[in-house]
């Protein structure tokens, strides 16, 4: 039986490149594209969707960009107060970057809409409070472009580390990587302002020569200790990064990134060459799961790495996509809350085909004390999700209800702080909170650490989701709710349908199989006893004679007639039983 799965669609006026959740799960998407620099007049926006109900999609927000730059290709969201800061990857005009200026790092500030009390959800959809987003800085902070070697080099991946409820704060870094650039880098920096300069720039690694950065990703060891993974290739380095918000410096010496993992290539007669690293998340930050497309478009496969400090990393389980999958365009996962006692959780794992198609699993971590992963299991595939393209997939952070409320992890500018689908109708929504960029460069909004305001969190709610957004060429919006539940009498969540079973299909399968096969065992023995003149009678041994024996003697207590027996005892004229042929 196929899970429950929800779905809500939306179609925007642009493409849609760029896509990430509030970091609390607060019920709000972000999303970006557009048309780019003055091309066919689809303008560049970016747009604040409110996904709170499961039934639509509604326009919260939305601003439009400059037509004379390029549109959104990758944003990240930091949480404040009352809204979020939304950084994204937007490059300047073409005769910028020819003069060498290309200022591809944006900040906007949104302010979230008031929430409706119960008594006004009868109001009409016009008095329905909007939200806010306004531009609020640009910088470069990537090396000064090149006009030789840089034409057309952008901001093509951007990944925030993850965001954690603490009453503390939760401080974050960022990665960034070129697209098309000559050499191309990764930057990381301090994530804990709206206005990041170079002295936030933590660490900038140049890549090798004509290679690219082709994902991404950061994991969390424990507070400020960070772990930063890329992908170039068939390629996979690493670094480690422990970093002091308070005096905004490395602790230790910074390490340029290793390779960790690599690959192997092929015995020189085989046909397929080594597959290529789509995309790139951790499970744990200990466990690394890549997306690698074969060559040829002969198919996907998921991978995962087991990664130490020192020294090479270990591959340790592989999971071959099903074959309409010919490519994977996209990966993401959601790590679901531990087992307070024995850190057991869930993840769940979603990947996006070139059909389509978005195919989900799960797979356990079976807590620190084994320290290992289970196999992956399918939990659901869906077809058709989009009409065109997808460009990306993202989830919703799952954050276990009653912990500590979440803390913005907003900064100041100066200091760090703290199936198949039926399309559904085009929901029309008016823009909202539209304004034109300005020209000169605002200074950064100052956000204090205080926690969401009440009014800013989605209704209280006992059941609980999670929320898989997915966005196309095709300038729709597409997000999928699954439904957690208790894990048995454990205080943590699984999704609603990967329950273990007793016996998984395949057991399941074998073990038909082999009752089956005796069954017919039994009979066949039989037969061949029957014409021998009785149990254990045959010369054909398909089963031990105690067997046959047993098997015989139960037969005639159950007065059972075997048909084609040829002795048997029959009744004659005399009424007395003698011993003749049937």
């Amino acid at each position: 039986m196929t899970p429950p799965v929800s779905f809500t669609k939306t179609t925007l006026s642009y493409p849609v490149y760029a896509a990430d959740f509030d970091p609390y799960n607060r019920g709000y998407l972000v999303v970006g594209g557009g048309g780019g620099e003055g091309r066919s007049g689809v303008g560049n926006k970016i747009t604040l969707l409110d996904v709170t109900s499961r039934a639509t999609i509604s326009i919260a927000a939305e601003i439009e960009l400059s037509s004379n730059e390029d549109s959104v290709m990758s944003l990240a969201n930091l949480a404040s107060k009352d809204g979020l800061i939304t950084f994204a990857g937007i490059n300047s005009a073409e005769s910028a970057q020819k003069a060498g200026k290309n200022e591809h790092f944006r900040t906007f500030t949104i302010q979230y809409p008031e929430r409706k009390k119960a008594s006004e959800k009868a109001e009409k959809a016009e008095n329905k409070p909007q939200g806010h987003i306004e531009f609020e800085n640009k910088c470069a902070l990537f090396k000064k472009a090149s006009t030789k070697n840089d034409e057309g080099a952008y901001q093509r991946v951007f990944r925030l580390s993850p965001a954690f409820r603490r009453e503390s704060g939760s401080k974050r870094i960022g990665a960034i990587a070129t697209g098309f650039a000559k050499p191309a880098e990764v930057v990381i920096f301090s994530a804990t302002t709206a206005a990041p300069t170079a002295a936030d720039v933590i660490l900038r690694a140049e890549l090798p020569e004509n290679a690219e950065a082709n994902d991404l990703d950061i994991a969390e060891r424990s507070e400020g200790s960070f772990i930063v993974t890329y992908a170039v290739d068939c390629d996979v380095y690493q670094t480690n990064i422990t970093y002091d918000f308070g005096t905004r410096k490395p602790v230790g010496q910074l390490k340029e990134p290793r390779m960790c993992y690599s690959f192997p290539y092929p015995d020189v007669f085989a046909s397929a060459g080594r597959p290529r690293i789509r995309a790139i998340r951790f499970l744990t930050p200990d466990y690394l799961l890549l997306l690698g497309n074969h060559q040829n478009r002969s198919g996907s496969e998921l991978f995962v790495l087991r990664i130490f400090d020192t020294g090479p990393a270990e591959l340790v389980l592989q999971k071959r996509l099903p074959r309409h999958v010919k490519a994977g365009v996209s990966l993401d996962v959601c790590v679901l809350d531990a087992d307070p006692v024995t850190g057991a959780r869930q993840i769940v794992v979603a990947v996006a085909g070139q059909d389509v198609s978005i195919s989900v699993y799960t797979i356990e971590y079976l807590g620190s004390k084994r320290d290992t992963l289970s196999k992956f299991r399918k939990f659901n595939t869906m077809q058709n999700v989009h009409p065109l393209q997808m460009t990306k997939i993202c989830f919703a952070p799952f954050h276990r209800p009653g912990a500590v409320p979440a803390p913005s992890s907003q900064p100041s500018k100066q200091e760090p702080s703290s199936s198949e689908r039926s399309p559904k109708k085009k929901r029309k929504g008016k823009s909202k909170g539209r304004s034109s960029e300005p020209k000169d460069t605002k200074p950064a909004t100052v956000v204090t650490s205080d926690p969401p305001a009440a009014s800013s969190l989605p209704p209280a709610s006992g059941q609980q989701f999670i929320r898989l957004a997915s966005i196309s060429m095709g300038n729709t919006v597409v997000v999928d709710t699954f439904t957690l539940v208790p894990h048995s009498k454990q205080n943590r969540y699984i999704l609603s349908g990967s329950e273990p079973t007793l016996f998984s299909p395949a057991v399941a399968a074998v073990v038909t199989s082999i009752f089956v096969f005796l069954v017919n065992l039994f009979l066949l023995q039989g037969y061949f006893d029957v014409q021998a003149g009785g149990p254990g009678m045959s010369h054909v041994a398909l089963m031990p004679k105690e067997w046959r024996v047993a098997l015989g003697e139960a037969t005639k207590n159950m007065g059972v007639q075997v048909p084609g027996d040829r002795f048997a005892q029959v009744d004659v004229a005399g009424g007395e039983a003698e011993e003749g042929l049937i």
